[in-house]
């Protein structure tokens, strides 16, 4: 369940779950939350899901943030994909984390093109600030990705992502995005005026809301999200 793979200056293990087919022909790169990681969110999804968590064709990756400073955790040093001032419609957002993650999963998705499997049976998800790295992965920085994944999460309006949608390339991928309406972290209002924006560019977008569920990873959001996955990664 564990590799390497060169992530640029350095040897890096990254976990992940194997598709259940000797070859993989499609791939999602799965992205955790702040203080969390890869293997922790790979092992949380495979005790939620059980023997379903493994695609007939599709490998799952679970790469690990970096160690930074968190300014909504007080400073606090934690994994997490960029800082972020707050958690508010207003709040400002480290574009020089962001590139530097990006660099770091543009990286495996051209390890997983190299392998084969090309760009359109890609997808990107992520819970919470993966979310949030997911959106610039899909939406900044790569066009043409199988699909975008968002689990109680959000984009800032300062986001640069929303410029770059007012110009759309017309190869837009298809959103799923899922929020608890109890989720007092990331209030449901920020993704519903997420997900507005982003349909008003002209993004396919399925949002979905959980009303007893609040900012946390659950069973019901997850099945929502593979069957998500095998519409825009059928299997061959």
């Amino acid at each position: 369940m564990c590799y390497s793979e060169y992530l640029g200056d350095s040897m890096e293990p990254i976990f992940r779950i194997e598709q259940k087919k000797d070859t993989a022909t499609g791939c999602l790169i799965f992205l955790h939350g702040t203080a969390d990681s890869g293997p922790h969110i790979g092992g949380t999804i495979r005790a939620l899901k059980g023997s379903s968590a493994r695609f007939p064709h599709i490998k799952v990756i679970f790469p690990t943030a970096s160690l930074i400073p968190f300014s909504a955790h007080g400073g606090q040093e934690v994994n997490t994909w960029y800082d972020i001032s707050d958690f508010t419609e207003d709040a400002v957002e480290n574009t020089e984390h962001i590139e530097k993650s990006a660099k770091r999963i543009i990286n495996i998705v051209n390890n997983e093109i190299y392998s084969g499997i090309p760009m359109n049976r890609i997808a990107v998800a992520g819970f919470s600030r993966g979310g949030a790295m997911s959106y610039y992965i899909g939406y900044s920085y790569l066009e043409g990705l199988a699909g975008v994944g968002v689990i109680s999460s959000w984009l800032p309006k300062t986001s640069s992502i929303y410029e770059k949608l007012k110009k759309p390339s017309g190869n837009l991928s298809p959103l799923f995005q899922a929020h608890g309406d109890l989720d007092c972290l990331v209030k449901p209002k920020l993704a519903e005026d997420t997900v507005n924006i982003f349909e008003t560019a002209g993004v396919k977008t399925q949002f979905k809301k959980y009303p007893t569920i609040g900012h946390e990873f659950d069973r019901s959001v997850l099945d929502d999200l593979y069957l998500f996955l095998y519409n825009v990664i059928p299997d061959e």
